[in-house]
């Protein structure tokens, strides 16, 4: 249901609260949130910036596979799907599931097209994560590897570029694959060395792009405008902006930290929330990451410092959550009759 994912926004903005409260002291975190309440307004726009970016990269993948929709109804769909995301446990799932029925029923995409966009999408998102994590290592070099959490930010993400750039790399040899042998549907891939249970599962995650094969392959033809790296660049920049709002909540809470401290400790976080599939907006596991993330920067009171960073990007989220909700609702009530 549509309201879920707002309920669930608001009760992860009070356990927040308690956990601030518990982990440092009220008094202190409420200075750091009063020394610039009205620039501190200005951030939950943020959110939008990094939507708009994301938006701009799907909307270019489409042009790609030859089906133009307009950028506001992509937003709004993007939006409503990032409501998902953040409100409900495997939310990621259940939002990639439900956008390719969201762009037919509001834009007539076929489902096939709508599925090859969600998987060109993500691909350039996983090869633009790559990319930001890898820079992220570069800059985590500066760290005190003997701070707490130290070492694995400077290790973490280094990891995570190779683990994720692999996989970018994997997809992307499999769309030429299919594009080469003209297939009406992708193959699976082999993957003889994964255990069955891990190729049951890449299976059943392939199927609904079954007989998009041609579709794909647009993908890979230079021949077609816009040029794929232009929805890559902007992917990039949506994982660039993730950082550099980090960087401004820190700043105009006091943090007195450079983007060169900000960066690792933005990407490291952002990993761990994705690998919390089961956790609501990696409810917890976003905020221990930050607490130990300043601790290895060495920020001034990181404790009190990571609360009120908990709190603003919470605060902020149950309120994007609740604009996404009231977008799905009008959008999910015609569903069943485009079943």
């Amino acid at each position: 249901m549509a309201w879920r994912p707002a309920l669930l926004g608001t009760a992860a903005v009070l356990v927040v609260v308690a956990m601030a409260s518990r982990l440092g002291s009220p008094g202190a975190v409420g200075a750091l949130l009063a020394r610039a309440p009205e620039a501190l307004a200005l951030v939950w726009a943020m959110p939008l910036a990094i939507a708009a970016l994301d938006t701009e990269c799907w909307r270019r993948v489409l042009l790609r596979l030859g089906v133009p929709v307009g950028f506001p109804g992509l937003l709004r769909i993007r939006l409503s799907a990032e409501a998902m995301v953040l409100g409900l446990p495997t939310g990621g799932v259940l939002a990639e599931a439900a956008t390719p029925h969201l762009l037919r029923r509001g834009h007539g995409v076929p489902l096939g097209a709508g599925w090859a966009s969600v998987a060109g999408r993500k691909w350039m998102q996983v090869l633009a994560q790559s990319l930001f994590l890898a820079a992220a290592a570069v800059l985590a070099r500066r760290l005190d590897a003997g701070s707490p959490g130290g070492a694995a930010l400077r290790l973490l993400p280094a990891l995570a570029a190779v683990a994720l750039f692999s996989v970018a790399w994997a997809f992307g040899r499999w769309i030429h694959r299919t594009s080469a042998s003209g297939a009406a549907a992708p193959a699976t891939p082999r993957l003889r060395w994964a255990p069955a249970r891990w190729r049951r599962g890449i299976a059943a995650a392939l199927a609904p792009l079954q007989g998009s094969g041609p579709l794909l392959a647009r993908l890979l033809d230079g021949k077609r405008r816009p040029p794929l790296w232009t929805a890559g660049l902007a992917a990039l920049g949506a994982w660039l902006m993730e950082a550099l709002d980090a960087l401004l909540i820190l700043r105009l809470l006091g943090g007195g930290l450079g983007f060169a401290q900000v960066m690792p400790l933005e990407a490291s976080v952002s990993l761990a929330r994705s690998l919390a599939l089961f956790t609501p907006a990696g409810l917890g596991v976003q905020e221990l990451g930050y607490f130990a993330g300043l601790k290895a920067a060495g920020a001034v009171r990181a404790v009190e410092l990571a609360a009120a960073l908990a709190l603003v990007k919470r605060t902020r989220e149950a309120f994007w959550i609740a604009v996404g909700s009231v977008l799905l609702a009008r959008q999910a009530r015609s569903l069943p009759a485009a079943a």
